[in-house]
């Protein structure tokens, strides 16, 4: 049975009724027009097509096309993730209300609470959302680098915040920070963080504990057009990151900056032309002392296409990336409209990893190839197929990469 509960601006609000018995029979629901012609009664069906007697559900009537993610807190409120503009509707035995937004977003995806404290993910977004379920103000406490959408979130034990991301599909742990982010204006946003993290790790360098306290400093102006489909503006982000490892004493300075640039090349914005560039380097200590996690990498859909899931820069005698001390990426496409939903586009990526502080331009590698995109709703859907063209042992002879929005 495959069955859209959840949909077409509905929710179903539950409210607990005492159980006096189980059930005895089965029925089979063919369609979501079946299961929408009537209600239960003291039972309901999951998302998983469990049915679970005790319960009763309401519908509540909500704006937008569909409900991306929903969470029951302590006091039975159940917030919902729509995708009007990126609002967190509140339902309660009295209805539906706006709670909030989170700004720049297409839709709210993933909601998880520890306790009192509630978090959502948006689609597109790199930031790791706090919700205040009493105001609905949206902050910022953490940005997960690299990635295009937390699509979903869990909560640990110890308070970790686990995030499920894409289009890489990287698991992120969040814990022992608080932050800032403040809007200058509608196009530039600086955010701060005071970090603590602990971490054992084991690599090529053998097996090793960190505690590292850190401050991540980071700038962006953004006055692109559109974020997931843009055919005008740039971008711009720079990023500092000092930290200290307390264990080992080790300090070291992680330095990011990243830039990307639109240009329509004809009044109806059926070509456009874009172009990205990025650079790392972390100076002050030894790749040994820096965490395998925040050391630099590259190859993938989101860097060097026809390439492996960081695949590029140096490796281990076991032929896995150990990650680099300083990194460069460029990226240069041709995005050509087709229809007004298809489109195709031509692309070279090069990039290139190093264990000294400055990027070693001597080994540079070269991905080209093309990707289709079809134009939705929540912006284009991406499928890119590429070819490594100086590749080394073990490298893929070809990459086939899939996402929302354009590549960069």
């Amino acid at each position: 049975m495959n069955t859209r509960l959840l949909g077409a601006g509905l929710v179903l609000a539950l409210t607990a009724l005492p159980a006096y018995g189980v059930v005895t029979s089965t029925w089979e629901v063919e369609t979501y027009q079946d299961f929408d012609a009537g209600d239960a009664t003291s039972a309901y069906i999951t998302s998983l097509g469990e049915i679970r007697p005790g319960w009763d559900t309401k519908r509540t009537a909500l704006e937008g096309d569909g409900v991306w993610s929903a969470l029951r807190l302590g006091d039975g409120t159940v917030l919902v993730g729509s995708d009007v503009d990126g609002a967190i509707f509140k339902v309660t035995d009295n209805g539906a209300k706006k709670l909030g937004s989170i700004d720049g977003a297409i839709a709210v995806v993933a909601l998880v609470a520890d306790g009192s404290t509630v978090y959502a993910g948006a689609m597109p977004g790199d930031k790791l959302w706090k919700i205040d379920t009493s105001t609905g103000k949206a902050t910022a406490v953490a940005t997960l680098k690299g990635i295009e959408t937390i699509w979903s979130l869990g909560v640990g034990g110890d308070g970790t915040v686990y995030a499920g991301t894409g289009p890489d599909g990287k698991l992120f742990s969040v814990k022992g920070s608080t932050g800032l982010s403040y809007d200058i204006d509608k196009k530039q946003t600086v955010s701060a963080e005071i970090a603590l993290d602990y971490s054992r790790v084991t690599d090529t360098f053998g097996k090793h504990k960190y505690l590292i306290a850190s401050i991540p400093l980071q700038y962006v102006y953004d006055n692109r057009d559109n974020r997931l489909n843009p055919t005008s503006g740039f971008r711009v982000l720079a990023y500092a990151e000092p930290s200290y490892d307390i264990m080992s004493g080790a300090a070291f300075l992680k330095l990011k900056g990243e830039g990307s640039a639109y240009q329509s090349l004809d009044t109806a914005s059926k070509f456009v032309l874009a172009e990205r560039v990025a650079l790392g380097s972390i100076v002050g200590t030894s790749l040994e002392h820096v965490p395998a996690d925040r050391r630099f990498y590259s190859g993938g859909g989101g860097s060097v296409r026809g390439y492996s899931y960081q695949g590029i820069g140096p490796r281990d005698i076991d032929n896995q990336p150990i990650g680099g001390l300083s990194f460069f990426e460029t990226s240069v496409e041709m995005r050509i409209a087709l229809t007004d939903t298809i489109g195709i586009v031509p692309f070279v990526d090069a990039g290139t990893v190093s264990t000294k502080s400055t990027p070693d331009f001597s080994d540079v590698k070269v991905g080209a190839g093309v990707g289709l995109r079809y134009i939705t709703p929540f912006g284009p859907l991406r499928i890119d197929a590429a070819l490594p063209l100086n590749r080394d042992r073990g490298d893929p002879r070809f990459g086939i990469y899939a996402g929302i929005g354009q590549a960069f």
